[in-house]
C-alpha cells in the first residue's frame, strides 16, 4: 500500500481525523546497538534486584515485563538505560523518505499527527527537530510520559484524552505486530503495519 492508496482509501473514505504513529521503525530507524542495551538491562536487574530473565526478550518487551511484575519505580531505572542508548543513536538516525511524503500529505488535509512510542519522549522531539517534521506532530507521549510500555495502552489513552473524539476515526500506524497491533487491537482502532521492506499493510 502506497501513500496515495492510504490517503485515499484510508484517511478520507474512512474519514481518519487523528493518525497515531509509532517511532523507531514507523517515522525513523535509531543507529542503537539493542542487543548491548538489553544485555546491560538484565544485568542491571540480576544485580541491582536478583531478578534473571533467561528469555531472549527485546529492551521493551524487558520495560513492559519489568513494569508489570515490579512497578514504575524499578522499570525507571531501565528507562536510564534507555536514556543513554537513545541519546548515543539519536544523531545516527535515517527516515524513509515515503514516510516523510505521507506526514506532509496527512498535514496537507488536516489530519491530527500525533506520535505513542516505547522511545522515550525527548527522542523523538529531538529526532523531528532534526529531520524538521516536529511542526506536524500535534502530541508526543514517550514511555517515559506513559509509565508503562506498550502493549500496554496507558500512551495511547493520553492520547484519546486530549483529543476524544470517535475511535472509528482513527489510525495507528507501527512497524511490530505483537505490540502495536496489539495496542490497536485493544483500544479497538484500525492499524496499519510498515514492514521491514518498507511496504505498508493494512
Amino acid at each position: 500500500m502506497n501513500n496515495k492508496e492510504i490517503i485515499e482509501n484510508i484517511i478520507i473514505k474512512k474519514d481518519k481525523k487523528l493518525v497515531i504513529f509509532d517511532f523507531d521503525g514507523a517515522i525513523g530507524k535509531l543507529n542503537i546497538d539493542w542487543i548491548k542495551s538489553r544485555k546491560t538491562a538484565k544485568e542491571l536487574l540480576k544485580k541491582n534486584y536478583n531478578f534473571m530473565i533467561e528469555e531472549d526478550l527485546r529492551l521493551d518487551q524487558i520495560e513492559y515485563l519489568v513494569n508489570e511484575k515490579f512497578g514504575e519505580d524499578i522499570l525507571k531505572d531501565i528507562l536510564k538505560i534507555r536514556e543513554q542508548f537513545e541519546e548515543q543513536g539519536i544523531h545516527n538516525s535515517d527516515i524513509n523518505k515515503d514516510v516523510v511524503q505521507l506526514i506532509t500529505d496527512l498535514n496537507k488535509i488536516g489530519t491530527t499527527l500525533t506520535v505513542c512510542s516505547n522511545n522515550l519522549s525527548i527522542t523523538i522531539e529531538t529526532f523531528l527537530r532534526l529531520f524538521k517534521l516536529e511542526k506536524f506532530f500535534k502530541c508526543i507521549v514517550g514511555v517515559d510520559n506513559a509509565i508503562a510500555p506498550k502493549p500496554s495502552i496507558k500512551g495511547c489513552e493520553q492520547i484519546l484524552h486530549k483529543y476524544p473524539i470517535d475511535k472509528k476515526q482513527i489510525l495507528f500506524i507501527g512497524d511490530q505486530r505483537d505490540i502495536d497491533e496489539e495496542v490497536a487491537k485493544k483500544m479497538n482502532i484500525d492499524y496499519i503495519n510498515r514492514d521491514r521492506f518498507n511496504d505498508f499493510n493494512y
